[in-house]
């Protein structure tokens, strides 16, 4: 009963997420049926004994495309999961939102409780679910697997910051778990989560006592390495076969990066003219947070 009183907050915190969608079948947003029909392709991949969903056999005109060999693959398969049990695609989608915010919230939570009381905590976990990023994520730009990715971040971290006080195995698992989640979720973000692991275990192995760092250093190896390996039998295929496709292509011209990287002035500019996220279409994306970015500066450096 106590275990229940604990987790119904998130439920319930999470639930909200979701609760918009539950007056349509789908909802319109960026990625427009996309989700749907990759989840569809999962679905055939499985009733065919394919459980890694590489293939996708009606993809191209019918000729197939290896999607899942290059794209990650989770949230397709999270959704092809709760297909089975009776949930039609756009509902199965929409349960793999509300775990990835349940996910989220809890693991933010713990993140924060490393540092901070209850109340605190619970605040800051519900800024990260509930951030216009993130959400945004969801009802607009539809890229729900950033959005899942995202989910394992505060979880990869906690690992890694719960190793200070609890070194051994099982702060390991839960920073490589997080880590092979967002790989597994989302290539981009996968790798970012790398990074944020990486900058995480430096500072929190300096920050600790010099006397503790023997015990501390192994964990934080195994955690980053747990991540590799939990995740490796999709990023080493993917790597190994990149040269049978023209990959190089998403770096050049429209899909460059640098070309969307954004100036300062975009991040804590009081005013600015918003970007469109697309050429050609009238839909804002502004980046700007006007005040939000100076009040964090502001925080961070009374802290």
């Amino acid at each position: 009963m106590a275990a229940i009183v604990r987790v119904l907050p998130f439920l319930l915190l999470s639930l909200y997420m979701v609760v918009p969608l539950a007056r349509v079948d789908w909802f319109e947003n960026h990625e427009t049926t996309s989700y749907l029909a990759r989840t569809v392709e999962t679905v055939v991949c499985w009733a065919d004994g394919d459980l890694r969903a590489r293939w996708f056999p009606d993809f191209a005109a019918g000729f197939g495309l290896p999607y899942l060999s290059f794209y990650a693959p989770l949230t397709f398969w999270g959704g092809a999961f709760f297909h089975q049990f009776g949930a039609d695609v756009p509902t199965a989608l929409k349960v793999v939102i509300f775990v990835a915010a349940l996910l989220a919230m809890s693991g933010a939570y713990r993140l924060a409780r490393e540092a901070t009381a209850r109340g605190p905590a619970l605040a800051g976990a519900l800024l990260y679910v509930y951030s216009p990023y993130t959400v945004r994520n969801v009802y607009v730009r539809g890229d729900l697997a950033e959005y899942l990715a995202m989910a394992f971040l505060p979880w990869a971290l906690y690992g890694l910051v719960r190793a200070a006080r609890r070194p051994g195995v099982t702060s390991a698992l839960i920073a490589g778990a997080g880590g092979a989640g967002a790989i597994l979720s989302h290539n981009i973000m996968g790798m970012l989560v790398g990074l944020a692991m990486a900058l995480t275990a430096i500072v929190v192995f300096f920050t600790t006592e010099r006397a503790r760092r023997k015990l501390l250093f192994p964990t934080l190896t195994m955690g980053g390495a747990a991540a590799l390996l939990l995740s490796q039998f999709f990023w080493m295929p993917a790597l190994a076969e990149k040269d049978w496709t023209n990959l190089s292509a998403l770096q050049e011209g429209f899909f460059s990066a640098s070309q969307y990287h954004l100036a300062p002035s975009e991040i804590f500019g009081l005013r600015g003219e918003p970007r469109v996220h697309t050429p050609g279409e009238a839909e804002p994306l502004g980046f700007e947070l006007r005040f939000l970015p100076w009040l964090a500066l502001l925080g961070l450096a009374a802290a």
